[in-house]
């Protein structure tokens, strides 16, 4: 009779063992995800290559997630080109971020050389003083 009670009782703590995995992953993963989102014309409109180019879409995404916490849609809808990021020199975009027809946000996304082929991607909230008067630049031709 004891073994049985035993096996019962242990199957029941795996599955509680279960659910409150599922609960924690759930939950974890809510914080941990970027939602956002944008085109493949958008895409292309960026200097940086795709490495770069996705630390600068999460980087951004989740400063949006700071200054629009209301939005829980997030779309890079523009992006334009201030300073041509290369392999060899440093770049500065701005990034317009909207959703679900709010104002966009605007931000600017450095791109900075650190040595041994690494960028280093910053991003702030632009306040438009800063490149206020500089000519937006035609995406590369890809």
């Amino acid at each position: 009779m004891l073994p049985a009670i035993t096996r019962s009782g242990s199957r029941a703590v795996r599955r509680l063992k279960r659910v409150l995995l599922l609960i924690f992953l759930g939950l974890a993963g809510c914080e941990a995800v970027t939602a956002g989102s944008y085109s493949a014309e958008i895409r292309r409109t960026s200097y940086s290559d795709n490495g770069v180019f996705a630390d600068a879409f999460h980087n951004v995404i989740y400063d949006d997630r700071l200054y629009a916490q209301e939005t829980e849609v997030r779309q890079i809808i523009r992006i334009e080109v201030l300073v041509p990021y290369s392999a060899t020199s440093d770049g500065v975009e701005r990034w317009l971020v909207g959703g679900m027809g709010r104002e966009p946000i605007p931000y600017l996304v450095r791109m900075t050389h650190y040595g041994l082929g690494l960028t280093y991607v910053s991003v702030v909230k632009d306040d438009g003083k800063e490149f206020r008067d500089a000519p937006i630049l035609p995406g590369p031709a890809k």
